[in-house]
C-alpha cells in the first residue's frame, strides 16, 4: 500500500445490487486519496482494460497502472479511507489475511444471489432479530478418546453423540425431545462442537455447510457456524439460540447418563 498512490478508480458491477450498495457506502467515507467509482459494465471501459475479469470481480487501479483484483482490491478501497485504512493492515497481516480472503471470495461467490435478495426488497417478519443468551462453545483440546461422547440434554431427554461420527458428518440437523436442534463439529484442532436451535420465529430450518459457513435450505441465508448470527440473506440479523453440550468419557456416561439415548442409535 504506496504512499505515493494519488488516486484510485473503483471498477464495480453496476449490474449487482450488492456491488451498487457498497459503492453508495464508499461515496459517504471520508478518503484520504480520491475514488473514482466506475461501471464496469460499456465497451469503453472494458477496452481500457483487456485481459482483466470486470464484472466478475472488484477491481481497483491507481494512476501509476497496478491493479487489484477481488480480495486485495476489497482492502485497497478500505486503505483509501480515513476510518478504516488501519483494517486494512490488520486484514492484509498474517493473522487475518486467510480469513479475509477466504470471507470476500466466499461473499463474491454469492453475490448474485444477496443481489437477488436486496433488489426485492421485501418486509419479512423472521428478519427481526431475536435476543439470545449466547454460551459458549463445546471444546475438545485433543483427539477424544474412545467412548467419549457430546451429551446435549433438553427437558429432561439427553443425546449422547459420539464425537468421532459427529466430526466425519460435520453438519447434524435433529431433535432431542421436541427441540429441532443443529449440531456442528469442526475438524480444525482443537475440535469445536456447536449446539443451536434449528426454529428462527417461524421457521424452522435445515443447514448445510458451504464453504465453512452454513446456509439454511428454506431461505437461503447464511450463516457463521461460530456464534450462530446470520450474517447474509433473509434473516440477516438473526441469531440462532446456543444450546449447552457436555463432554463426556466412557465411565461418566455410564454413572450419569445411563438413560440417554446415542447417536449414531
Amino acid at each position: 500500500m504506496n504512499g505515493t498512490i494519488a488516486e484510485l478508480t473503483v471498477l464495480y458491477d453496476e449490474q449487482c445490487a450488492l456491488c451498487r450498495r457498497s459503492r453508495d457506502w464508499l461515496t459517504t467515507q471520508p478518503t484520504h486519496v480520491p475514488l473514482r467509482l466506475v461501471p464496469s459494465g460499456s465497451e469503453d471501459v472494458r477496452s481500457q482494460y483487456p485481459g482483466v475479469p470486470l464484472g466478475e470481480q472488484l477491481v481497483v487501479t491507481d494512476q501509476n497502472g497496478r491493479i487489484w483484483v477481488g480480495g486485495p482490491a476489497f482492502l485497497m478501497c478500505l486503505w483509501a479511507t480515513h476510518r478504516w485504512r488501519d483494517w486494512s493492515y490488520r486484514l492484509s497481516g498474517n493473522s487475518f489475511q486467510p480469513l479475509a480472503e477466504r470471507f470476500f471470495d466466499f461473499v463474491s461467490k454469492r453475490r448474485k444471489r444477496i443481489s437477488r435478495w436486496m433488489e426485492r426488497n421485501e418486509s419479512c417478519e423472521a428478519c427481526e432479530p431475536e435476543s439470545t443468551r449466547v454460551r459458549p462453545a463445546t471444546v475438545h483440546p485433543t483427539r477424544p478418546a474412545d467412548g467419549e461422547r457430546l451429551v446435549v440434554e433438553v427437558e429432561g431427554v439427553a443425546v449422547a453423540y459420539s464425537l468421532d461420527d459427529l466430526t466425519q458428518v460435520g453438519v447434524l440437523n435433529g431433535r432431542v425431545s421436541d427441540r429441532a436442534l443443529v449440531v456442528l463439529a469442526s475438524r480444525g484442532s482443537p475440535r469445536r462442537f456447536d449446539v443451536y436451535e434449528r426454529a428462527v420465529n417461524v421457521h424452522t430450518l435445515t443447514f448445510a455447510e458451504e464453504d465453512g459457513m452454513l446456509v439454511d435450505a428454506e431461505t437461503g441465508t447464511t450463516w457463521n457456524p461460530r456464534d450462530g448470527s446470520a450474517i447474509i440473506g433473509p434473516l440477516a440479523g438473526s441469531r440462532l439460540r446456543r444450546v449447552p453440550g457436555e463432554l463426556v468419557g466412557g465411565a461418566e456416561l455410564a454413572a450419569r447418563w445411563r438413560h440417554a439415548q446415542t447417536w449414531p442409535p
